[in-house]
């Protein structure tokens, strides 16, 4: 497959822009096991969409996360099953449903997309973020015989994979974007300088796709 003209753009901004004014449903908002320490930090993405969303909710597997985000005063959470339909579970017909950096920790793809697609409206939009397989960062570790992959993580996309999952899960990809993430100063300046070298786009560290639900 060739691919296309992608741009590299920040992850939570890309999120964010779809997310403001809307009403959203945010799967795997808890982000366990790093719940405390992110809200302590002020780092948790939750709290990010809960500035700026008109309406939020949020789901997460883990009664203990939805435990610790309750005690911290978010409101709307719900303790769900993201495989299994959410229809059951939530209040649905959300205009916009953000699963980021959960694809890659489901065992059924599949049945976690028509998950979300039950409980998005037709003219809304589900916003996935995952890791890229073709990143730079992690396969220049393989050099030294090191994997570098989440403990949780149970499989890893590329542009041609993700396109054919979401055509098989009824989703038509409206907007593609990659990001670089940034974990520390060093990965910063380092994702500067990759970021100025357009061929080097195809090896970011993930990527960003707004999704319109089909018939």
């Amino acid at each position: 497959m060739m691919l296309p003209e992608v741009r590299s753009t920040n992850r939570v901004d890309f999120i964010e822009r779809y997310a403001r004014g809307k009403r959203v449903l945010h799967i795997g908002c808890a982000d366990v096991p790093f719940t405390q320490d992110r809200l302590t930090r002020g780092e948790l993405l939750h709290q990010r969409l809960h500035a700026c969303a008109g309406q939020l909710d949020g789901v997460d597997l883990s009664e203990e996360g939805i435990g610790i985000m309750r005690a911290a005063g978010f409101k709307n959470l719900y303790v769900a099953d993201c495989e299994k339909p959410l229809s059951a579970s939530t209040p649905g017909n959300y205009d916009v449903v953000i699963a980021g950096e959960t694809l890659e920790h489901v065992m059924n793809a599949g049945d976690f997309l028509a998950s979300l697609k039950s409980v998005c409206r037709r003219d809304g939009r589900i916003i996935i973020t995952t890791p890229n397989n073709a990143s730079i960062k992690l396969n220049l570790r393989l050099f030294k015989r090191i994997e570098n992959v989440h403990p949780e993580h149970v499989a890893y996309y590329s542009y041609s994979t993700l396109s054919r999952l979401f055509s098989m899960a009824g989703l038509e990809p409206t907007d593609w974007g990659v990001y670089w993430a940034e974990k520390s100063a060093q990965s910063r300046v380092a994702n500067s300088v990759l970021r100025s070298m357009s061929r080097l786009r195809y090896f970011a560290d993930g990527f960003c796709v707004a999704c319109r639900p089909l018939a």
